[in-house]
């Protein structure tokens, strides 16, 4: 009696080893149908867009030397120190079409030192087409020194979105350049990072 106890416990036992290794076979195989793995790994790409804002925009009519009085021939000032930024197109991302999950897309401000250098403040509207922020007021999200990331969520990822600034406002240190500290820009350099959400 005892070995038939014995038997079908083992048996049992090894039914319940065996039906939990498949289960967990099964289920590493089915995260492979994604597309993830499809896709080489990227699930998305970026890159810069064709028609980017004109930043050196803002410095037209400055004063460069202490000679230079900074004025037009009608003697008004030629160069403003606050304004609205640029606007047009920053970064395009192309989802693997083999994938059709939600994306996490960050948008990083990557040099806000030298940026600090030249701006008093920089607010930049950055919109998303497709993304659900575009859908929701106020239909964009500020990138600033200050906060250094955007955040957009893309949900059903069908095709390439284009992230643009759609406005924003600026304030220089002064009317004078070459006075401001060595090593400032006005270009702001970005870095994106896409991923599942």
């Amino acid at each position: 009696m005892n070995r038939k106890l014995i038997l079908i416990v083992a048996g049992l036992l090894a039914f319940v080893v065996t039906a939990g290794t498949y289960a967990y076979t099964y289920g590493v195989t089915a995260s492979n149908t994604l597309g993830v793995t499809d896709a080489g790994g990227d699930i998305a790409t970026w890159q810069p867009a064709a028609a980017e804002p004109e930043w050196y925009s803002i410095l037209a009519g400055f004063k460069w030397t202490d000679d230079d009085d900074g004025k037009g021939k009608d003697g008004k000032d030629k160069g403003k120190v606050a304004g609205n930024v640029p606007i047009g197109d920053l970064l395009v991302v192309n989802p693997h079409p083999d994938y059709a999950g939600d994306l996490l897309v960050r948008v990083y401000l990557t040099n806000t030192g030298d940026l600090l250098k030249a701006y008093r403040y920089l607010n930049m509207k950055l919109y998303m087409t497709g993304s659900i922020e575009a859908d929701e007021e106020p239909g964009y999200v500020i990138l600033s020194p200050d906060n250094g990331v955007a955040t957009f969520n893309l949900k059903g990822s069908s095709g390439s979105s284009t992230i643009s600034i759609i406005g924003g406002s600026y304030r220089l240190q002064s009317k004078k350049p070459h006075k401001w500290e060595e090593g400032w820009t006005i270009v702001p350099e970005l870095y994106c990072e896409v991923g599942p959400r």
